[in-house]
């Protein structure tokens, strides 16, 4: 009965902040100017004609193809670190990397990714296989390597849950995950309305996928995973649709793109965007954490969307599942305005910081619906 009040409070919710919505630009855009989607089924809210984002658009699997890491998370919390000594705390095991945690999340709202990564062919992988593909993800593009480990990353918070250190032992992404194994799978991305890469891919495997992607104009979303690992993407700059930086990794990006820093830095951010777009990047989303996202949209709208007020568990995954609520709202049931792509993403994502695992278990899409919806309609157009 609890769930079920849950839902009913959460379509409420939705009824009465779409029709707060109604006359805000809330449009169907396609993903790309090139490509569409022939499904056009939607579903409405209170006869407003407002689509809401949520429902899966069909079940053809492949609509999103992600290539990236696959990795066994271990978690360790503990509220005060004593160097030289070990301390009481949390170990926790967990499937992570940002390509697989994005396309459990993409499985956990309704939709049915192909995943092109390469894990251990030890009990790890075999874990992370089987989860996935109980979520409809197809994992056919996934390599299992005889004789090596699935790829580890440790990672210790603090008793708030914030992210303090880690390390990252990903080499078997970069040793196997190479373009021969892709081009496997080139007619599946050729086909695709979206591929995403991430930046634990080398410049081999980013050059195979970039050069499938123009070719058959397939829009391509970038994912930077960190400073360092995020200036593989100056190369093909001119070739990305869509780009989350943090704001770290957008200042990276831009200077080592040839951007020249000013001697003032009051609107540093918007100075960055615009060169990064002058290099011909389409769509790029600055995460700020708690200060939401810094959306500059391809045909120059730029807003300001706020991040909601929820408690925090844990912040690990959050990004991964910002970005797979954004794809869910561009291919999913309609094709929407990347600003409100951008709002259902900080649902899914204010969903994951609640959680202890790198994805929640999205129980009601009727609520992520409500809260993408209130991002939404309290988001500020920045003037140019």
């Amino acid at each position: 009965m609890a769930g079920s009040s849950r839902e009913n409070n959460a379509r409420l919710r939705v009824t009465r902040l779409t029709n707060h919505v109604v006359g805000k630009k809330l449009v169907v855009r396609d993903a790309s100017d090139e490509r569409s989607s022939g499904d056009t089924s939607t579903s409405s809210t209170a006869g407003s004609g407002v689509r809401v984002v949520g429902r899966p658009r069909h079940d053809r699997v492949g609509s999103v193809v992600v290539v990236g890491g696959s990795v066994l998370d271990v978690h360790l919390t503990c509220d005060k670190v004593v160097p030289g000594s070990t301390v009481p705390g949390k170990v926790k095991f967990q499937h992570g990397g940002v390509g697989r945690n994005i396309v459990e999340c993409l499985g956990r709202l309704g939709e049915k990714p192909l995943f092109v990564s390469a894990v251990g062919g030890d009990a790890a992988g075999r874990e992370i296989l089987g989860a996935l593909e109980s979520l409809g993800v197809s994992t056919k593009g996934v390599k299992v390597c005889q004789g090596r480990t699935t790829p580890t990353v440790a990672c210790s918070f603090d008793g708030s849950g914030n992210l303090t250190s880690g390390v990252a032992d990903t080499a078997l992404v970069e040793s196997e995950l190479r373009g021969e194994w892709i081009m496997r799978f080139r007619e599946d991305i050729k086909l695709a309305d979206l591929l995403v890469l991430e930046a634990n891919l080398t410049h081999e495997s980013l050059h195979t996928c970039f050069s499938i992607a123009r070719e058959a104009k397939v829009p391509v979303f970038f994912e930077p995973v960190s400073v360092t690992k995020s200036l593989r993407v100056v190369p093909f700059l001119s070739d990305v649709s869509y780009f989350s930086p943090n704001e770290a990794e957008l200042k990276a990006v831009a200077a080592a793109a040839g951007e020249s820093r000013r001697s003032f830095v009051s609107h540093e951010v918007a100075a960055d965007v615009a060169f990064l777009k002058s290099r011909g990047v389409q769509n790029i989303l600055v995460t700020r954490g708690e200060a939401g996202v810094y959306s500059s949209s391809r045909d120059g709208e730029t807003r300001v969307l706020p991040s909601l007020k929820v408690p925090i568990v844990n912040v690990n995954g959050a990004g991964d599942c910002l970005v797979a609520g954004v794809l869910k709202a561009l291919v999913g049931s309609g094709k929407r305005s990347l600003e409100y792509a951008v709002s259902y993403g900080i649902a899914v994502a204010c969903a994951a910081i609640q959680t202890p695992a790198n994805v929640p278990n999205i129980s009601s899409e009727e609520e992520i619906d409500a809260n993408a919806l209130q991002v939404f309609s309290t988001s500020a157009r920045v003037s140019s």
